[in-house]
Parts: structure tokens; C-alpha cells; sequence
């Protein structure tokens, strides 16, 4: 499976996640859009994470555009965050405050998922994580309007030195 082809079917299946999520959240969704809000760092050192999951999102949206998602239209709304934890939340909860979005998604800096993700509880909004392998997303900072599509930091670690210690070799460099 292509790069693009796995980031079509995790947005796919986070939306579909999302949907069927809380009733609270249907009824919200009941009527209109589906609004997604992506803060991501669309400038700045990490410009390519963002626009990464920008292309990604406007791929998704084209594919779902004649059917929709539950008979409904999608809309992704997106913000840059330049990269800054601050600007993130910043960012995020104007998408959710002003712009209406139930659903999160596209932050690919831990820094800035872990800042983000902090608030959804008290905002009431579902955050997937594509990208961001900070572990604390899904161990000690873990919530009800959380999850991911991807492996942390912590699992890909562990897999490696399992391999690494039954590996027959001695020296990797």
C-alpha cells in the first residue's frame, strides 16, 4: 500500500470512528457538513508535516465528495500553526469555538498533539492522531476524545529491540 493510498484509508476510518462516536456528537453532526478542523503547522521548519496532511485531506475530501460521509457533505477547515504548541491550541480552539469543527485532526508534532489534545475533553472534541509518535498521547495523558491510526514512539522502540535481541547479529554499525 502506497503512502497515499494508507493516509486516504486512516482518514477514511477516523472519520468513520468519529461519526460513530457519542450520540451527543451525532446529533451535533446532524445537519450540515461534517466540519473537520486541522490545525497544522502549514509554515515554518515542519511546513512539510502539514501540508502533507493538507494534500492528504483534500484527496479524502475529493474522494467522498459526490457521496459524502453518512449522506453528508465533508469540510476541512484548515489553520497553521507554524509549528508552536501555543499557536496550536490557539488555532484548534478557534476551529472548534467559532468555526464549529467536532472533529480534530492533521497535528503532526507531538509538542503540538499533546498541547491540543490536553483540551479536548473540556472543549468536547474528537482528536485523531495520524503522525505524532509522543507515547503520553496514549499512556499518561489518555482520553475519552483521543486515538490514533498510528504506532507511538514507545511501540516502534520496543518492536526494534525485540528484534534487535534475538538478532543473530552483534554489531549494526
Amino acid at each position: 500500500m502506497r503512502r497515499r493510498e494508507f493516509l486516504k484509508v486512516a482518514m477514511a476510518g477516523g472519520v468513520g470512528a468519529g461519526l460513530a462516536g457519542p450520540t451527543s456528537l451525532r446529533r451535533a453532526w446532524a445537519q450540515g457538513p461534517i466540519k473537520i478542523g486541522m490545525p497544522a503547522a502549514l509554515s515554518g521548519a515542519y511546513a512539510q508535516y502539514g501540508i502533507q496532511a493538507k494534500r492528504a485531506a483534500d484527496l479524502f475530501a475529493r474522494d467522498v465528495k459526490a457521496k459524502g460521509v453518512l449522506g453528508r457533505p465533508v469540510e476541512f477547515i484548515f489553520e497553521d500553526t507554524a509549528g508552536d504548541p501555543a499557536t496550536a491550541v490557539r488555532k484548534a480552539q478557534k476551529l472548534v469555538e467559532k468555526d464549529g469543527v467536532k472533529f480534530l485532526t492533521g497535528v503532526a508534532l507531538s509538542s503540538e498533539a499533546l498541547a491540543v489534545s490536553a483540551k479536548c475533553p473540556e472543549w468536547k472534541v474528537i482528536f485523531m492522531s495520524t503522525i505524532n509518535g509522543a507515547g503520553a498521547l496514549t499512556a499518561k495523558s489518555f482520553h475519552r476524545y483521543f486515538f490514533r491510526v498510528n504506532t507511538s514512539g514507545p511501540m516502534g522502540a520496543r518492536a526494534v529491540s525485540l528484534y534487535l535481541a534475538e538478532s543473530p547479529m552483534k554489531r549494526f554499525f
